[in-house]
């Protein structure tokens, strides 16, 4: 496709230009400049013509000049809907909220590039040209796939519970839940969302973009960070929720962007059912009432009597809040409860790499070009877990593909450092390649006497991060101009020491520049300053702590842990790991939380320490290692807190496992422990079953496929201690380059099972093991030998194999004994509900010391499935497309599916959130 003006080309799947904002056309040929018109109500527009047509969107542009209008066939539409004529004055106010605020304020998305060939900064492009479609938990199949997990009598249905738990998008939340909240971290796109519903509706889309075959919704945009000190001012007039006040905070929003509606126009439209309220930034209130009360809490109170008087009468509502402040059991949601909540998913591989290549292919401005840079940057990324990480937060992606096109196509590994690096890019370092020296004008505007282009960003940085200190202080995401502009004066005065008429002279002129040049700290309405994102903020109150000195940050620390709110919490952790900040300290202040002696404070250190990376001294992590370990093990402990302390130990980094060989455990046979030949009793006896159904319940037919019980002879083998955790399986797939079916295998916590895998992924895996480990040096006696010279291999277990691993030869019930006990497993009575890091129950060991044999996941057998023991043929082949037996049952299972010897199986395509595989070396088949 082709822009008609500047005749650049785009790949085909973009409708719109994204340098001119016209619509693309067919390209003709080499060097043409007509245009095609093709189906039904096309235009045709010639050389330097403008073509206005029914698919322009109302984005017309000429030159540099983009004008965001309203199409006229959108306004007919709605003015039918609401009963008026499209010349009324009504129609006059609805153009201008559309115009001026829907398609002026939220159409963009803030890029804050710098086009390096001409100088130009680029700090918005339409959000069309870059939207990448998210992904969202649904709600109602989580629970659905909850009770299904716990009450299923036969594994025939698990297709039906996977699929209960699939992702749905944004078009599938809207058609379900007429009142929805997306809840995400910072920079996850749950704003762009609600825009991008916004956007829809008010470019006639709706049906295109959201599925949404209903009448049109007039889309209300809402902020609500500073619906809080609306309802301070007016305290005396909102005692009691009700739902004039976010209706009369809604109009006061409106007439500060020069929307002026008729009296009752938006109660009248809200009465009959006809608005989309976005709602956004609810957890952005904070502080407190003149009485007393909690700013946040009152704005949830106020926000549920608006829904609940409107939302009765076929209104639509989407909220958006940030994860800590609306968790489940939060005072939050118990005042708000009417939103179904949807957690928005960070983006996969496919999702970062649309996004980078779109971002890239803007700022290049050319098609090819911004592909093939799109790939290098992905390949790049790829290989590193962190950048990955980062690459899965649309925002922070973004700052990736910033510092990658800046700095030399080099990508530093950590958050802090990414940030570090935009705000250095967008305080002026990008002019370093055009003069050393910035201008003289520029100097004065600045307020400072630095001679270089270094010595004003560092000025400006010292300026910003006393606004963003301030704003810490009061936790308060917004600044009046007159306060920021105090702020500023006060940091003249000290750090230049300027005198007090000059300083708020500069304080005034900071402002402007910041908010024109550098797209960090900006208007973002009349008379209110702040950073363009939290991020930002965060950062710089960051650094302010670190610049602070140690005492100052480690006093912080501790008045804020062992969680500090969404306020502190990422404050805290970028000044730990501050590029600023000594490895001494750093030490120091993981060893303060060390002293608590309390797992949540463990975890906070782990969290700093997963942050710092090798800043972090090699003794304050192994104590923080060693006592996370002694935690995790610890069979005292409530099962809580020793999964806990297992998920830090990840975060800093598991020592039972060698990153030189393949994250295999640690130990003198890599985690392979060996089992003796002989016979052990396989099964359930027919006559203990009614027994069985008396105390574990269930059905008969699914005991029946565990009888006869029978003695069962097999040679000697190793299997290992635990199930092959993610970072195992990451190292097969970087290794040996296999293309996971599933990517989301590949996104757990390292020392979790891997899960979502098939049984043919996992022979893959074995057969690539089984090669490393005869060709390695290190490999150690008497595995080398076997593996070589004995023709032994690594493999799935057969089912007999796992069974006598797990309950040895005295025929037990479970790994540990006869009876069931939550706190020796992860299955259903526990209470976790998800995976674990392996090796949290040590006291569920089976006799020969084999961890994890039951609950956490169902592990994959190499054993072909018969329905029981009779006529009992033990077929190990690994030919044929047959069900493989699975072993050992998962977090969602009940008691009795969590037994030695009790029995399933599946697709061997089938990759699901609770299978994964153990390894064994035996006999070549």
């Amino acid at each position: 496709m082709q822009c008609p003006t500047c005749q650049r080309t785009w790949p085909d799947e973009f409708k719109v230009c994204p340098i001119c904002a016209l619509p693309l056309q067919a390209k003709i040929g080499p060097g043409a400049s007509g245009a095609i018109a093709q189906g039904p109500g096309a235009v045709a527009a010639g050389e330097r013509g403008v073509a206005i047509g029914g698919n322009v969107h109302g984005n017309i542009s000429t030159g540099d000049t983009i004008i965001h209008e309203l199409p006229p066939q959108v306004l007919e539409l709605f003015a039918r809907q609401f009963g008026f004529d499209p010349a009324a004055p009504d129609a006059e106010a609805l153009r201008s909220y559309f115009n001026n605020v829907i398609l002026e304020r939220h159409s963009k998305i803030s890029f804050l590039f710098i086009r390096p060939e001409t100088g130009r900064v680029y700090t918005e492009a339409d959000i069309e040209t870059v939207f990448v479609p998210l992904h969202m938990t649904d709600p109602d199949a989580l629970e659905r796939q909850t009770l299904l997990a716990r009450r299923l009598e036969r594994f025939d249905v698990r297709r039906e519970v996977e699929e209960a738990a699939r992702p749905i998008t944004l078009p599938e939340v809207i058609r379900k839940y007429p009142c929805f909240l997306l809840r995400g971290k910072p920079g996850c796109g749950k704003t762009t969302l609600l825009r991008h519903i916004a956007l829809a509706f008010a470019r006639g889309e709706q049906a295109e973009k959201l599925g949404w075959e209903g009448p049109p919704l007039l889309p209300l945009l809402v902020p609500l960070r500073n619906f809080g000190a609306f309802l301070r001012r007016r305290a005396s007039r909102y005692v009691e929720p009700q739902p004039r006040a976010l209706l009369e905070y809604l109009e006061e929003h409106l007439r500060g962007a020069g929307v002026r509606f008729a009296p009752d126009f938006l109660r009248d439209r809200l009465e009959a059912g006809q608005c989309f309220l976005l709602l956004d930034g609810l957890d952005e209130a904070s502080g407190t009432l003149e009485s007393g009360g909690d700013l946040r809490e009152e704005v949830a109170r106020q926000v549920a009597a608006f829904i609940r008087r409107y939302l009765p009468r076929g209104n639509r509502f989407g909220l958006a809040s940030r994860p800590r402040a609306y968790q489940d059991h939060s005072t939050l949601r118990q005042l708000l409860p009417y939103p179904k909540v949807c957690d928005v998913l960070d983006l996969d591989a496919d999702g970062y790499r649309r996004l980078i290549t779109n971002l890239l292919t803007v700022l290049i401005g050319d098609a090819a070009e911004g592909q093939a840079e799109a790939e290098d940057l992905c390949a790049r990324i790829a290989p590193n877990r962190h950048l990955v990480d980062l690459a899965g937060n649309p925002l922070l992606c973004t700052t990736l593909v910033l510092v990658y096109k800046y700095r030399g196509r080099r990508l530093p590994e950590r958050r802090v450092d990414v940030l570090h690096e935009i705000v250095t890019l967008l305080l002026g370092r990008w002019e370093e390649e055009r003069r050393d020296v910035t201008s003289p004008d520029e100097l004065a505007r600045l307020g400072t006497s630095a001679a270089t282009t270094e010595q004003a960003i560092q000025f400006r940085r010292r300026a910003l991060t006393a606004l963003a200190w301030a704003m810490q202080e009061q936790a308060t995401p917004e600044l009046s101009t007159a306060a920021a502009a105090q702020v500023l004066a006060r940091f003249y005065c000290e750090e230049e020491r300027t005198e007090p008429a000059t300083a708020e002279k500069w304080a005034r002129t900071f402002l402007e520049v910041a908010h024109e040049r550098s797209g960090l700290f900006i208007a973002v309405d009349e008379g209110l300053h702040t950073f363009s994102h939290q991020a930002f903020r965060e950062y710089l109150a960051a650094t302010h702590l670190v610049n602070a000195g140690e005492s100052r940050l480690l006093e912080e620390l501790l008045r804020h842990a062992p969680a500090p709110d969404e306020w502190w919490e990422q404050v805290l952790l970028l000044a730990g790991a501050h590029p600023e900040l000594g490895s001494g300290a750093a030490g120091r202040l993981v060893e303060a939380l060390l002293e608590k002696d309390d797992v949540e404070h463990a975890y906070l250190a782990a969290r700093c320490a997963q942050d710092m990376t090798d800043k972090l001294p090699g003794a304050q992590r192994k104590r923080l290692q060693d006592w996370l370990l002694a935690a995790m093990r610890d069979g005292a402990r409530p099962a809580r807190e020793r999964v806990r302390a297992g998920d830090a130990l990840a975060l800093a980094g598991d020592p039972r496992f060698r990153a030189n060989a393949w994250f295999l455990p640690d130990e003198p046979l890599l985690g392979f422990i060996e089992i003796p030949p002989g016979p052990f009793t396989m099964g359930t006896r027919q006559e203990d079953i009614p027994a069985l159904l008396k105390r574990l319940g269930g059905s008969r037919e699914w005991y029946e496929q565990e009888v006869p019980q029978h003695q069962f002879t097999l040679p000697g083998y190793y299997i290992a201690r635990y199930p092959v955790t993610v970072a195992q399986w990451r190292a097969f797939v970087k290794d040996s380059g296999h293309e996971p079916e599933d990517p989301d295998s590949l996104r757990g916590v390292d020392n979790h099972p891997v899960v979502r895998v098939t049984w043919y992924e996992a022979i893959a895996y074995c057969r690539w093991l089984t090669g490393k480990l005869r060709d390695w040096k290190e490999t150690p006696e008497p595995l080398a030998a076997l593996l070589r010279d004995e023709g032994w291999e690594i493999t799935l277990p057969s089912e007999a194999q796992w069974e006598k691993a797990a309950r040895g030869t005295d025929g037990r019930v479970f790994p540990w004994g006869d009876d069931p006990d939550p706190v020796r497993a992860n299955y259903a009575d526990t209470g976790i509900e998800t995976t674990i890091a392996v090796g949290c129950f040590p006291g569920g060991a089976s006799p020969y010391g084999v961890e994890d044999l039951s609950g956490n996941v169902w592990e994959w057998c190499r054993t072909k499935w018969q329905g029981s023991y009779r006529d009992y043929r033990d077929d190990n082949r690994l030919e044929g497309r047959y069900a493989r037996v699975l072993r050992g049952g998962a977090f969602n299972s009940v008691a009795r599916r969590v037994r030695c010897a009790c029995r399933s199986w599946d697709d061997p395509d089938d990759r699901l959130s609770y299978i994964g595989f153990r390894l064994v070396a035996s006999p070549g088949s």
